[in-house]
């Protein structure tokens, strides 16, 4: 998803204009599996998310997915959660190893 000014294509979802905040947002995302975008799309965007791409587009791995046709699943990872050193957010060292 891209937020648009004249002269950024990717800027704060917030801008302010003449003492007001307006939000711009493209509606197609082009990035992700339709499959995967529902739930982003239903979550944040109140189901306004459209596909920029097709699933026939996003196919061509030969991954055994749980579910042919949808390239997704959860794999969880066991390990410890740590406060970050700003306090402000979470992490897992065990996951973030895991995932590199």
């Amino acid at each position: 998803m891209r937020l648009l000014t004249p002269n950024r294509t990717v800027v704060n979802p917030t801008m302010s204009v003449a003492n007001s905040s307006i939000k711009i947002v493209t509606p197609v995302q082009y990035r992700m599996h339709p499959a995967l975008s529902e739930f982003p799309s239903n979550s944040f965007y109140e189901g306004t998310l459209c596909n920029g791409v097709t699933i026939i587009e996003r196919q061509g791995t030969k991954f055994p997915w749980p579910v042919p046709n949808q390239p997704m699943f959860f794999y969880v990872q066991l390990g410890k959660e740590e406060i970050s050193a700003s306090g402000t957010s979470y992490l897992n060292r065990t996951e973030m190893w895991r995932n590199l």
